[in-house]
């Protein structure tokens, strides 16, 4: 009896080589351009979207932290809580601070937000992944500039001249959205495949912020001036606040450290961003 050979095609599977991040750096850089200006596009679409579909539109981005002000102004004022010795007026000190700890809570949110807003396209387009970075830094720019004009109408009303010194206020909020955004880019990853993160995100800022001295100033002695020493948040928000309401920066070598920090960190993080969203987008089937 005579048999058939068939040949057939041999598939050899081998490890894979070693990630390179200089090249990932370098594929990322390359791509910079194209997935800043389609970033910029999903941004427009999205903001428009998004206040086009509201009765009081714009306003929405107004009233959450004037209510939250508005609430430990009246505790304050009815004596409820009893917070005194702030460096500027007591209204004007709790508008910034939670203006600033919205906008770091924000920056936080932003990078899980974005990606999961452009998971349904992820998995069916081949564009570059950042794209979605810069959707959520173009859309934080945009927010941010809203509550600027809060922070300038408060300045105005209590005749608060943050002087020369102010400027610098400018490079820090870059740096307090810096910070926050890279918080929320390694987070990110993880809140791709569990819901529970975009869920524990506000929950957790909101508990921290109540441990931050954002409505009340920098304690000097209790229980919590251990823990506002080792909190990076607690440098952000003084140094941001202080800066404005020409005030003295005490820590500003700690500041500038974090925000060094956080700058290599995200410098990472976007590599890492960039080798595992296919990972990513296999486990939650985008």
């Amino acid at each position: 009896m005579n048999s058939k050979i068939e040949h057939q095609k041999t598939t050899v599977y081998e490890a894979q080589a070693a990630i390179s991040f200089k090249k990932l750096f370098k594929e990322i850089v390359a791509d910079l351009t194209p997935a800043r200006a389609l970033g910029l596009q999903l941004a427009k679409r999205d903001i428009k979207a998004a206040y086009r579909q509201s009765i009081l539109g714009i306003i929405w981005a107004f009233i959450p932290p004037i209510m939250t002000s508005l609430i430990w102004i009246i505790l304050n004022n009815s004596n409820t809580v009893s917070i005194k010795n702030t460096p500027i007026p007591y209204p004007a000190f709790v508008l910034i601070g939670t203006l600033l700890w919205q906008i770091l809570t924000e920056s936080i949110n932003q990078p899980l937000r974005s990606v999961n807003t452009g998971k349904s396209i992820l998995a069916k387009l081949n564009f570059p992944r950042e794209s979605l970075l810069f959707h959520g830094v173009f859309t934080l720019f945009f927010n941010t500039s809203l509550k600027l004009l809060i922070i300038i109408v408060v300045l105005i009303i209590f005749n608060i001249n943050p002087g020369w010194e102010g400027l610098m206020f400018i490079p820090m909020l870059f740096g307090l959205i810096l910070t926050g955004f890279t918080i929320g880019l390694i987070l990110m990853p993880v809140g791709m495949m569990y819901g529970d993160i975009s869920r524990m995100i506000p929950f957790g800022m909101q508990f921290l912020m109540y441990l931050t001295p954002v409505i009340y100033p920098m304690p000097t002695s209790g229980k919590l001036v251990l823990f506002n020493k080792i909190n990076p948040f607690t440098y952000l928000i003084e140094t941001a606040r202080n800066l404005l309401s020409a005030q003295p920066v005490s820590n500003l070598s700690t500041t500038l450290g974090i925000l060094i920090v956080s700058f290599f960190i995200l410098c990472v993080g976007v590599v890492v961003y960039r080798f595992i969203m296919p990972i990513i987008i296999e486990r939650v089937g985008a």
